[in-house]
């Protein structure tokens, strides 16, 4: 196992906001209740999107709903402004390292903060709909990224679950210029042709998880994210691959 870096907490933050299903919506929750949980996830994920190297680290985390709509999970912070129980929307928060280009070899920790809006529908207890739109991402900081799936749930057994969750998303010119382009002074320094980007989508992905309840407490959970670049992330001389894998395997704690 390698040394644990924080520039792996990127592509963690993503794997573990993508694989996870959103959290349930907070309508049918007693007025002043919240409900808590605790987690240890070990991450095998790319470095960089698009790189080769590869990193492993072990994080904890927090989730968390409350009565007032408000939920935290891993990488997010929303806020459920909708009295409709299979609709929800409202204003998001997003946070993390920001992703490294390929071509980056330092260990510099810059945070990325996002904000915009999410909106989910529920069509039954086994089909979710999600959708968000944020802005802020991109090294420049001026990217939009629209990032849309779904989630297909069902049971395994008495305790058991698995989800499946095909989604895509799209940025910006900003953002695909600042994470995948290449300037003529870049170019100079990093020996690549000069490359222009153009916006549309970024990837698809499709997230597979699994898991058990293993007491009332605990319960245990492991899923592959795989990724696919797509258009300008997909062709820039940036990308040594364009299929990227995310693995986890998630010990949690129902306070």
């Amino acid at each position: 196992m390698k040394t644990r870096s924080p520039r792996v907490l990127v592509a963690a933050a993503i794997a573990l906001a993508c694989c996870a299903a959103r959290a349930d919506s907070s309508f049918n929750m007693p007025e002043g209740s919240h409900d808590i949980s605790f987690a240890a996830t070990a991450v095998d994920a790319p470095r960089s999107e698009g790189g080769e190297r590869r990193e492993v680290a072990l994080l904890p985390s927090l989730s968390g709903r409350w009565s007032n709509g408000i939920v935290a999970s891993p990488g997010q912070v929303l806020w459920d402004v909708s009295d409709d129980p299979v609709f929800d929307y409202g204003p998001l928060l997003t946070y993390g390292l920001r992703p490294l280009r390929t071509d980056d070899p330092s260990d510099k920790i810059r945070l990325d903060i996002e904000g915009g809006v999410f909106a989910t529908f529920l069509f039954d207890q086994h089909v979710r709909f999600n959708s968000e739109l944020t802005y802020g991402g991109g090294a420049d900081r001026s990217g939009v990224r629209l990032v849309a799936n779904a989630n297909f749930s069902m049971k395994l057994g008495a305790h058991g679950f698995l989800t499946l969750s095909p989604g895509f998303e799209a940025v910006n010119a900003s953002y695909m210029k600042s994470s995948f382009g290449i300037t003529p002074a870049q170019s100079g320094s990093d020996h690549l042709a000069p490359y222009v980007t153009h916006p549309g989508l970024k990837n698809v992905f499709f997230n597979i998880a699994a898991g058990t309840q293993l007491s009332n407490k605990w319960s245990l959970a492991s899923g592959v994210n795989t990724s696919v670049l797509l258009g300008s992330a997909a062709h820039t001389p940036l990308t040594q691959r364009r299929t990227d894998e995310t693995i986890f395997l998630q010990l949690g704690y129902h306070y």
